[in-house]
């Protein structure tokens, strides 16, 4: 009955009203505005036999006299509700200081899992403890000198708090941990503790991200490079070389995101919004994924940048527009070993892009594809499982993460779909081989809780446990409110 409820609240796709910034054509004009009409780009066309034709979520759609004042989307958050009381002090968390915070981890932890708060009083990154057994305890809170913010999504609160994948990146043989501060347009490094992952030093200070509404983030390869991917009105793509001094910025490397069209610090969507930055598994290029709309039919894109021998990025961008499938990627997860991306996409889909050839033929390959899922399942963050080399994608509004498989072609078949916890939303999730078990970990962001999911074989999960966070992280002092929580990642000691 939960699952019916919450299926048919999501098909019962909001209309997000006038009060809410209009998504138009360019950017306003100002000091501040970097509109990518001067730019020239190479645009290619995803395959397809002709324009997409509407789904079911569509045909559903009310329709708008002005599309100029109203935008019609789905949300990854349609149909979720919090049930959890947010906290309401604004102090730092106790346990956090400047630089590192002490340990407080299990004794048999074996690793650490991260996420951020994203709270506009204070932003903390939130750590917990992973054991043996894939379980996961509350250990302590660390500031990020910043404050956090949830996007437009025209006053839903819903819990896909920022639109984007990767809110929160780490590297495990560098043992860094980088994240942003949504609201105060800033990027901070870490260094995760050698002996005790729990324990995270600030790497210098906190910098800016050159943009406006910082939400993704990416390392190379060799963790001497993070980019970071802005979202609002100043829509760009930064990088830093990474030092033991913190985050150099490369005054270079600044780049806009090409025919975006947000008009305001925070971004207004799901729909037109970027979603994911991420290098190309060679790192010939640096990839940016951007959504589409549902209703009118309108697809999405990616744009890719080719990384330069010196290690610069070209000036102008490839421009992949997606119009075989919905058009509307909301992640980007590397094929290891074929140079491609899995995207988990909100109109019930999984794209494929194929970048094992040059930039210009990514949409002729073979490889680049779409496969619609069934049960208009919105879907928005996806990751691999090496240990059983395995995509699993989340679809929050129908507490689901759905396991999918790749051919030799990249072709992906749906395997099966899993029951995290009914009634709670789960968004960002990572897989992890623990002491040689595969676990999935996921936030459950309307509970404000973390679920741990047993991977027991190809079609086969099991729950391990839910932590709950709602009481230990008031006694702690860190602030944290339902459907604020992003960006999640783990590591585990080699």
């Amino acid at each position: 009955m939960k699952f019916a409820s919450a299926l048919l609240s999501f098909l019962a796709i909001a209309t997000l009203g006038s009060a809410a910034p209009s998504p138009r054509p360019g950017r306003d004009g100002g000091d501040n505005d970097r509109s990518s009409s001067s730019h020239s780009h190479t645009r290619t066309r995803t395959r397809g036999s002709g324009p997409r034709t509407s789904s079911s979520e569509d045909s559903m759609m009310p329709t708008t006299s002005s599309a100029s004042s109203t935008q019609t989307s789905a949300s990854c958050a349609d149909g979720v509700t919090s049930s959890a009381t947010s906290t309401s002090t604004s102090e730092a968390a106790k346990s956090t200081s400047k630089t590192g915070s002490g340990s407080a981890g299990e004794a048999d932890a074996v690793g650490a899992l991260y996420f951020t708060t994203n709270n506009p009083d204070t932003n903390n990154i939130i750590v917990g403890s992973i054991s043996s057994n894939g379980n996961v305890t509350f250990a302590h809170a660390v500031s990020t000198q910043g404050k956090g913010e949830h996007n437009n999504d025209g006053g839903r609160t819903g819990a896909d708090a920022t639109f984007s994948n990767n809110l929160l990146v780490v590297h495990d043989s560098k043992r860094l941990l980088a994240t942003a501060n949504t609201k105060s347009n800033t990027v901070v490094l870490f260094e995760i503790d050698a002996k005790d992952a729990t324990k995270l030093t600030m790497l210098g200070a906190p910098v800016d991200s050159e943009g406006d509404y910082p939400s993704s983030l990416a390392f190379n390869a060799a963790g001497d490079k993070l980019c970071v991917m802005n979202a609002g009105e100043r829509a760009t793509i930064f990088c830093y070389d990474v030092a033991e001094e913190g985050l150099q910025p490369q005054a270079s490397s600044l780049r806009d995101i090409p025919g975006y069209n947000q008009t305001a610090r925070v971004p207004y969507g799901p729909s037109n919004t970027a979603s994911a930055i991420s290098f190309t598994e060679d790192g010939s290029a640096l990839v940016v994924a951007v959504k589409g709309t549902l209703s009118p039919p309108s697809p999405g894109f990616l744009a890719a940048w080719p990384v330069e021998s010196d290690g610069s990025l070209a000036q102008n961008p490839t421009v992949i527009e997606n119009v075989d499938g919905k058009g509307l990627s909301f992640s980007l997860t590397p094929v290891p070993g074929r140079n491609a991306f899995v995207s988990a996409d909100f109109a019930s889909a999984v794209d494929v892009f194929d970048f094992s050839g040059p930039l210009a033929d990514v949409s002729a390959r073979e490889g680049t594809t779409s496969v619609d899922i069934d049960g208009e399942l919105s879907l928005c963050w996806s990751t691999y499982s090496a240990g059983v080399d395995r995509y699993y994608l989340a679809a929050p509004p129908s507490a689901l993460v759905v396991e999918v498989e790749l051919d030799e072609k990249l072709k992906p078949t749906v395997i099966a779909r899993h029951t995290v916890v009914e009634g709670s939303a789960n968004v960002d999730l990572v897989a992890a081989n623990v002491k040689g078990n595969n676990f999935i970990f996921t936030l459950l962001t309307n509970t404000l809780g973390v679920a741990v999911l047993s991977i027991d074989g190809p079609g086969q999960t099991s729950l391990v446990g839910v932590t709950d966070l709602k009481d230990v992280l008031a006694d702690a002092g860190a602030p944290i409110r339902p459907n604020y929580m992003q960006g999640l990642a783990v590591y585990i000691k080699p």
